[in-house]
């Protein structure tokens, strides 16, 4: 098995994160604009083939977008291919899409590239930012504020340890179990080489997301924020733990700094 020798690490929470979803695009300076008609004065309309693919969590969001646009501009066929953030961000540079969809934002050297194949301007924005409810039970603790402003301090930090050890780390959150294993499960495809998971109460029953972390066929640190072994009997069985080549529990936010560090030693 050939493996990245700068790993790349997935982040799965059962619940404490918020994801934005991007998508970037060649300006229009560098297409052809003249059909014969530059008489022609405003409300022009538009024809072609318009080709983008990217991210798996935007497909829903992508199908809701080419059926306005394709609405307005019935000459226009919109394609999108959900084949992952990765590989949609890797079609794009290499000038085999007009746009792609991405979990992330690109990096300065992703978005030259980008730029070189443009031949002008590439554009990356955010499209939407999915929310999600952070779920806490700890014990003497009866109120807990968590801001959003919090959590992308946590993620940030997380993403930047990574940037640091040379990791490229992409965020997915759901309270869906259904999400969560068909993330794990297509992984690999997406050119993941290893994965942190914090399944949440998911951890104690979830059977399924057991099922797909063994499917994935890629090493998983399990990481729990807190210490399960100290909590209720029935959070002290993790049903998960068989399947994950490590756990990291009790350290707070630090559990995914410290898996970051560990993944290098289940890779290599």
């Amino acid at each position: 098995m050939k493996l990245n020798p700068l790993p790349r690490a997935t982040a799965f929470g059962a619940a404490a994160l918020t994801v934005a979803l991007g998508m970037s695009a060649c300006s229009a300076s560098n297409e052809d604009s003249s059909d014969g008609d530059s008489g022609s004065t405003g409300g022009a309309s538009l024809s072609g083939e318009l080709n983008g693919a990217g991210s798996t969590a935007q497909e829903a969001a992508m199908a809701a977008w080419k059926a306005g646009f394709q609405g307005s501009n019935p000459d226009v066929t919109v394609n999108y291919d959900a084949v992952g953030s990765g590989g949609g961000r890797e079609q794009f540079i290499a000038g085999g899409l007009q746009y792609a969809g991405s979990d992330d934002y690109m990096s300065d050297d992703e978005l030259a590239s980008a730029k070189s194949t443009c031949g002008g301007d590439a554009y990356q924005f955010p499209v939407y930012v999915s929310p999600i409810a952070v779920i806490y039970n700890l014990e003497g603790v009866d109120d807990l504020q968590l801001s959003p402003e919090t959590l992308a301090q946590i993620m940030d930090a997380v993403s930047e340890r990574g940037r640091t050890l040379g990791h490229d780390v992409s965020w997915q959150q759901s309270d869906h179990e259904g999400a969560l294993v068909g993330w794990l499960l297509a992984a690999r495809a997406e050119e993941v080489d290893a994965i942190v998971v914090n399944p949440g109460a998911l951890t104690h029953y979830s059977y399924a997301l057991r099922d797909a972390i063994e499917g994935s066929g890629l090493p998983v640190i399990e990481v729990h924020m807190t210490n399960i072994h100290a909590r209720e009997e029935f959070r002290r069985t993790s049903v998960v733990a068989d399947v994950c080549r490590a756990s990291i529990i009790g350290f707070g936010a630090g559990g995914y700094h410290l898996a970051l560090e560990g993944v290098p030693w289940i890779t290599e």
